[in-house]
Parts: structure tokens; C-alpha cells; sequence
């Protein structure tokens, strides 16, 4: 069986939907707390070791999406 790649889409997601808000990484680090290196590692498609689960529930936040989306 052959399990979707959530990295891949989370990372995107966050992307995708950061541009298609017009932020900036500044100004999405600022809005939910994340640093700058850590979204621009996500956008890289890694998920940071220091990245924690309530981190997508902030970018979700600012995102105004479920959690779960970031992940469809």
C-alpha cells in the first residue's frame, strides 16, 4: 500500500498557502512565533528536528485552515 507523502504536502501547503496570502517569511515567522530558518526549511520540503506539533497549529492559525488541511 502506498501511504501520501505528508511531508511533502505539509511543506508545500505551507507554501502555497503563505503565497497565496502575499506573506512574506518575515512576516509569517512574526504572525505565529516560528523562525525565519525553520519555515525556510519547511519550504526547503525538511521538516526541522526542533519543529513541534503546535507549530502547525500556529501556521493553521494564521493560514485560517484546519490543522488537518495542511496535510491534504
Amino acid at each position: 500500500m502506498n501511504r501520501p507523502d505528508y511531508r511533502k504536502i505539509l511543506t508545500t501547503n505551507i507554501r502555497m498557502r503563505r503565497e497565496a496570502m502575499g506573506l512574506s517569511l518575515a512576516e509569517t515567522a512574526q504572525r505565529s512565533g516560528i523562525p525565519v530558518k525553520m519555515l525556510e526549511t519547511l519550504e526547503q520540503g525538511v521538516i526541522p528536528p526542533e519543529m513541534l506539533i503546535t507549530d502547525v497549529f500556529y501556521l493553521a492559525e494564521i493560514f485560517h485552515c484546519e490543522t488537518f488541511e495542511l496535510f491534504k
